[in-house]
Parts: C-alpha cells; structure tokens; sequence
C-alpha cells in the first residue's frame, strides 16, 4: 500500500505545482490515446471503399480522415512534450527546496550516521530523475491505456478469439517487469553507499580544498585507481542485471510474436470463412500488432514505475523523517531568555552518540550565573565539543537537563532561546560571498545593514581584513569564482568571529577561536572578547592555558566526566588535573637545550 500511497502523493505534488499546465496535459493525453482507435477506423473505412469500389466522393472523406490523424497526432504529441516539460521543472524545483529545508532543518545528531546520507542521496537521486520518471510514466501509462481500451474495443468487436490471444500474452510480461523492476530497486538502492563513496573520490581529485595535498604527497594515481575499481564494480553488478532481464524480455518478446501469430491465423480463417471483410482484416491486422507493442509496453511502463517507486518513496520518507527542528530567528517560537537571566545549568547530563559504547559526557553538573565568563578545558577527546553543541542546544542530552534561564535549550520550546545565542566553532565555516555577507551570517535578518555590519568588523578586529582589498565588505571571497579573492586563516577566523558580534546574543560561546592566529592577535582576540562578554554569559574552550586566566571559571572535563571547578589559582593550588596540564604546557616555554639531540 505503501507504493501506490506515495505514488499518488507525487502525482499530487507535481500537478499541484502547475494545476493549468497539468489540466491541459491530461486533455492532450486523452486525445492523443484515442487517435490509434480512430486511425484504426478511418483505414478500415478506406481500405472497403477501395475493395468496394466505392463512390470517389467516400473515398476522398476517408482519405481526410485519415489524412487529419496522422496530421494532428505529432502536433499533440510536441504540445504535451512542451506542457509536460514545463510541469515537472517547476515541480522539481519545488521538491529539491523541500528536500533542502528539510535537511537545514534535521537534528545536527543525525548527521552523525551514515544512514541520514544514505537517505538524502537516494531522495535527492528520486526527485532529480526518479519524480520526473515516475510522472511521465504514469502519464504514458495514461495515454497508452486509453489506446489500448480503444483499439481493443474495435478489435474485439472484430473477433474476440484473436483478442484474448493477445491479452493473454500480455501476462507473463507484466509478471516479469513486476519481478525485474523489485530486484533493480533493490540493487540500486544497495548501491547508494558505495557510489556516494565513488563520488567522494571524485571530489578529492577536483576540489580545491584537497589539491595542494594530493600534489605533494602524489595519491592522485592512486586515488584514480581506486575510483576505477569501484566503477567497475559497479558498473560490473548493473550490467550482469541487465544482461539477466535482457534474457527475459527476449523470453517475453518472444512470446508476444507467438502470440501475434496466432491472432493473424484466427482473423485470415475469418475471412476465409466469410465471417468479416477484407478492410476489416486489414484493419485487425494493423490493430493486432499495434496492440500487441502497446500491452508490452504498458506492462514494462508498469514496471519502470514499480522501479521508480523505491526512490521516490525515499523522497517521502526523508520528507516526512521524525524531529525536524524548528527555524531559528530572532522571532523564534517558544520562551524567550531574558537579557539579564541567562544562567546556564547542567544536571545529570549524560551523552553518547548512537552506535557508541561509552558516554562522551557522564552525569555532568554545574551551575553558571548570569555575565560568568567561563574557559572550558581538558585534553583531546575530554568531550568539550561535545558540551559546546549541548549548550547551544544543537544535541539532546541523552540523560539529564541543559537549561538557559530556566528554558530547555534543546526541546521544541527553545527555538527563542537558541536564537539569543552566538558561537564560533573550531570548523568554521568560509562562505565564498563577500566579505560583509560572511559577517552578516551571524544575523541573516541584518544582511542589508551596512552599519552593523561595519561595527561588527570593528568590534572583531575583522575590519582589517578588509584592507588592500579592492571592494572592501563587497570584496567576492573564493577562489572558484570570478574575481574572488582568498585569505589567510586568521583573516577567515577574524570574519568567523565577527559573526558573533553580529548577533545580540545573551549567551557567547568560542570553541577553540583563535588557533589559526598569531600569539599577538590571539591575545587581541581575547581581549576584544573579553569587552564583548562584559555583561553577558560566556563560555570558551581554548587549548592555549594562558588564555584561561581571563576566565572568572575553569571547568576542567577528563574522561567525560567534570574533575574540576574553579578559578586559575584555586585550581593551581589543588595540583589536580588542571596543574598537571598547565605545567606540561608551560613548559614549552622554559628555556630548551639549543641542541635537541644533547644527551
């Protein structure tokens, strides 16, 4: 049920997205479905008044109709061509934003499966071929059905034995497409892993991100030779299919001209036998092939739909996946947080990602007051990152609470909340735009506000970005563009940054902000944060200690789990695992023997 449920749901979908053009393709079709009957019907007439010798006047009114039919049929068939063209570009268009908004707006946990990729390519593959797919069929199916009830009924009026030969032919075909299109899907979809890994390949050779690298160390060979096997592999599964349905529709084929064959003897022993004229067989006989190509092709249009139907079910069930998040915006739905209430508290948090073992985070609990700045720290893989995206409520803890300002960060309620939050991420994100547009993704709404825009820069030190290049915040970034100029890294972080100036955020938070800096801009960095954090909440990791002391707290996380709580010296004076770590890194900063091989 569930095939014939979203077939439907598409035909809707796509008439629905141009109802004019739609109502017009299905008269076309109509008429163009009764043309084969009517051909049928004005040969006949020719060919008796021809063996009749009939007046020159029926004769000529024959030959007209004739004439008229076979004059009309390509002109509606380029009529529906260009309606239905125009029909299913708009509908395409309207499902890939579908398909896009859908994505923006899926849980940031779902993408960490392999499972959510899976679906999107396959949903992606069904709106980009398979929808179109799935629509002209069934208009075809339309078409041809409404031939094939035509001519049948002219044919069996002729003589119902050579009729029955046909259909029946006709069954051993749709039980082979039936059977063929299930194990297509199947294998197509089977496929979707590996080709989306075929595509990665591909993007390694050609994107810009990945050349200099696969130069220097020469794996392009090699990456090429791995792309080649995949293909074949591939290539080598689809093609063994197609070789065992080629058999079988060789079988089916076979069985329609056997069939074929059978209805020419019965309609000849029929004239033979007086029982029908010679136009009439003429026109059975004309009848009988065209309706025996037609039921063939009805019946592997209905497989090509059964196979289309597995993508463009994955369509639906990627439309309709389970927790779609609401949008976040300044007018967000949902409690609001206050400008002076964004405490921050964690309680009996616990987070593991799906498929893993151990926790990253374990029963986590603290309190931060409103206008705290707060550095959290602890090694590699301690699960900082982790707490960063539950607190901004891009996670849902898998146990336990995170609340700001008493609102659940991560419920449905929290979208309000969500929006008074800014954040640079350790990725962040280098939009090839201009350089104004990539501070004003920090706030959308403020994309035309030059003046914000400008203080946003200022506040973030990000306005020297702009110096020396040609049309300062209109300046195009990206290489891959016309006229786009590249950056540096810290120029790219600077405008990172400036982003969450462009937002008037209650709650701040800096997941490791200044890595791509020098010492200098690092220290101008956290000062120029430190302005900013000024009566507001703030939260930054940092793996650079010294950074720390600015904090008016340190949570120290190891394990997943929080060891420590407290300020720099408190904390330096417990000799626990914030010592430790500080020392080892103070360190490096101790005089070092000038040779590194001295015994």
């Amino acid at each position: 049920m569930s095939f014939y449920r979203d077939w439907w749901r598409t035909i809707r979908t796509v008439m629905g997205a141009a109802p004019a053009d739609a109502s017009m393709s299905v008269v076309v079709l109509l008429l163009l479905g009764t043309l084969p009957a009517a051909e049928l019907g004005a040969f006949w007439g020719l060919i008796d008044a021809v063996v009749t010798r009939a007046e020159w006047r029926t004769m000529g009114l024959w030959l007209a109709a004739t004439g008229a039919i076979i004059i009309i049929e390509p002109v509606l068939s380029r009529l529906l061509v260009l309606l239905q063209t125009r029909l299913l570009r708009g509908a395409q268009y309207h499902l890939t934003s579908l398909l896009l908004e859908r994505a923006a707006r899926t849980p940031l946990m779902a993408f960490e499966s392999p499972d959510f990729f899976n679906l999107y390519t396959r949903a992606s593959q069904g709106v980009r071929e398979h929808m179109f797919e799935t629509v002209d069929v069934t208009l075809g199916l339309v078409r041809t059905s409404v031939a094939v009830i035509a001519v049948l009924g002219t044919l069996f009026a002729i003589d119902w034995q050579a009729t029955s030969v046909l259909l029946v032919a006709g069954v051993p075909a749709w039980a082979i497409q039936s059977r063929s299109a299930t194990a297509w899907g199947a294998l197509m979809r089977g496929q979707v892993p590996r080709a989306r890994y075929l595509d990665y390949l591909g993007e390694l050779l050609v994107k810009r991100d990945y050349a200099q690298e696969i130069r220097l160390f020469g794996t392009a060979r090699v990456l090429l030779e791995r792309w080649w096997q995949d293909r074949f592999q591939l290539g080598r599964e689809r093609n063994m299919f197609a070789l065992r349905r080629g058999s079988l529709q060789v079988v089916t084929l076979g069985l329609g001209n056997v069939a074929y064959v059978g209805a020419l003897g019965i309609l000849g022993f029929g004239v033979l036998a007086g029982q029908r004229s010679l136009g009439a067989f003429a026109g059975a006989f004309e009848a009988a092939r065209d309706l025996q190509m037609r039921i063939l092709g009805l019946m592997m249009s209905l497989g090509q739909l059964r196979q289309a139907g597995y993508f463009v079910s994955d369509v639906w069930a990627f439309l309709d996946g389970p927790g779609a998040l609401p949008e976040v915006s300044g007018s967000g739905a949902g409690a609001s947080v206050a400008a002076d209430r964004a405490d921050v508290t964690f309680t009996g948090v616990t987070f593991g990602y799906p498929g893993k073992a151990a926790p990253v985070l374990q029963d986590v609990n603290f309190t931060v007051r409103h206008g705290e700045l707060i550095a959290l720290v602890g090694e590699n893989r301690a699960g900082k990152s982790t707490l960063v995206k539950l607190l901004l409520g891009l996670y849902q803890p898998t146990a336990g609470s995170v609340q700001i300002g008493g609102v659940e960060i991560a419920s449905p309620d929290g979208a309000a909340a969500r929006s008074t939050i800014a954040s640079v991420f350790q990725e962040f994100m280098r939009y090839s735009l201009t350089v104004g547009e990539n501070i004003a993704v920090g706030d959308i709404s403020q994309l035309g506000n030059q003046r914000q825009i400008a203080a946003a820069a200022a506040g973030s030190g990000a306005d020297q970005v702009t110096h020396g290049l040609p049309k300062g915040y209109d300046t195009q970034l990206g290489k891959e563009f016309e006229d786009g100029q590249e950056l540096s890294g810290g120029q790219w972080q600077k405008l990172a940054i400036a982003r969450a100036y462009m937002r008037q955020a209650v709650l701040l938070v800096l997941d490791e902000p200044t890595a791509a800096l020098d010492p200098l801009a690092e220290v101008e960095v956290f000062q120029r944060f430190r302005e900013l954090a000024r009566g507001r909440t703030a939260f930054f990791i940092s793996h650079r200690l010294g950074a720390a002391r600015l904090a008016d707290r340190i949570l120290v996380l190891k394990d997943g789990r929080l060891v420590e709580d407290g300020r720099h010296d408190q904390l330096m004076a417990q000799h626990g695992e914030y010592a430790a770590l500080f020392g080892a890194q103070a360190a490096w900063y101790a005089d070092q023997p000038a040779d590194r091989h001295a015994s």
